[in-house]
């Protein structure tokens, strides 16, 4: 009687073993994915098919990194906080680069790279650890004039 309980067990830890391994891509493929710490409090863009709808009557900005950048760790902090309390009141969309989809080709950089969407065109960008801080101030100063 014992010999038949074990195989049946076995049975069923294969079939949870398989089940979580299906699991894992199937939800995936659902999730949102996570940019890191600071960056999800903020909206993201992850497909620039959607860039049409930004930028509509108002500057917004969209801004590029990975988080294995040395520049873009640099100035995390002065991107979380010009996101939260920038004087202009520009929305700031976070985008990590793995994750990007139909990213129309030549017009960008590198990382970390800040573009400015006006109706639905990118209208400016700044790329670089010192770049994007100089925008920043910028616009907090009054120099860059924002729709």
């Amino acid at each position: 009687m014992n010999k038949s309980k074990h195989p049946i067990l076995l049975y069923a830890i294969i079939g949870l073993l398989v089940l979580a391994i299906a699991i894992g891509p199937i939800y995936s493929a659902f999730a949102e994915p996570s940019f890191g710490e600071g960056y999800d409090d903020h909206p993201k863009i992850m497909d620039f098919s959607e860039i049409d709808d930004l930028g509509q009557g108002e500057t917004e900005l969209i801004y590029r990194f990975h988080p294995e950048c040395g520049a873009c760790v640099r100035i995390k902090g002065e991107v979380l906080d010009f996101a939260k309390t920038n004087e202009a009141g520009l929305k700031v969309y976070m985008t990590h680069v793995d994750y990007e989809e139909n990213v129309p080709t030549g017009l960008y950089r590198g990382t970390p790279s800040l573009l400015v969407i006006e109706n639905g065109q990118v209208v400016d960008e700044f790329v670089g650890s010192s770049e994007i801080p100089a925008f920043f101030n910028d616009v907090n100063d009054g120099t860059y004039e924002v729709q």
